[in-house]
């Protein structure tokens, strides 16, 4: 499968998705991830539609250096629940998905699996509890944290919490609040997909600097290793 393409905050153009569903009507979202597997479509918390997993539905496509608008069959495999939004990915063809992803080649935000394995200490907002997670991918605008079972039992009311990690190699602890966007239980582990969000701390602009040039290095350290 295809590294995930994700598409940056100011975009030149933007791919629009809209979802046709026959009971439901049709649903505009803006298309945040895209690969050979599929897409996940955001939708505005207020105009999101509400829509079973597993079932097929017509997707419209336009933007981003389509021809036109491109009309794909896709399938629903999964809903990420946030504050604003609602996201659904929406499993493609390969063939379809290939063709989409080519509007975002080169545009991407560099997430990597951590060569030397690292924790990430959790709380919650105003809980002292420390909880312990293994960091399973990260970027400069989040990371996936894997959690014991026993420990979901008491974090999985929490939509944010408080993480601290250092990173291998570099010096000191870095703060963050994070948002928890997703929740996955796969191969008998629990993931949890964690967004940065920028609070009012004076670090964050710099701790996020600090992510990126650590996620930049690991990046181009595996492939100088996948070129020897």
């Amino acid at each position: 499968m295809s590294e995930p393409a994700r598409l940056p905050k100011h975009r030149r153009e933007e791919l629009v998705a809209r979802l046709r569903a026959p009971e439901s009507g049709e649903f505009e979202g803006l298309v945040v991830q895209v690969d050979a597997a599929g897409v996940v479509v955001e939708f505005p918390r207020s105009a999101a539609p509400t829509l079973p997993l597993a079932q097929p539905y017509d997707v419209a496509f336009r933007g981003a250096g389509l021809d036109g608008t491109v009309l794909l069959p896709a399938t629903a495999v999964r809903r990420d629940e946030g504050v604003l939004s609602r996201r659904y990915h929406l499993e493609l063809d390969e063939r379809s998905g290939l063709e989409l992803g080519r509007a975002f080649l080169g545009r991407r935000v560099p997430r990597v699996r951590p060569a030397e394995a690292f924790e990430v200490e959790l709380r919650g907002p105003v809980d002292e509890t420390v909880f312990r997670g293994r960091v399973h991918d990260i970027s400069s605008s989040g990371l996936s944290v894997v959690v014991a079972p026993t420990d979901e039992q008491d974090l999985y009311r929490l939509g944010a919490v408080r993480l601290r990690f250092g990173l291998p190699g570099d010096e000191g602890t870095m703060d963050f609040t994070g948002m928890i966007r997703h929740r996955l239980f796969e191969d008998g582990a629990i993931r949890y997909g964690i967004e940065f969000y920028r609070d009012r701390s004076s670090d964050f602009e710099a701790n996020v600097l600090r992510v990126g040039q650590w996620v930049d290095a690991q990046a181009s350290a595996a492939g100088r290793e996948d070129a020897a």
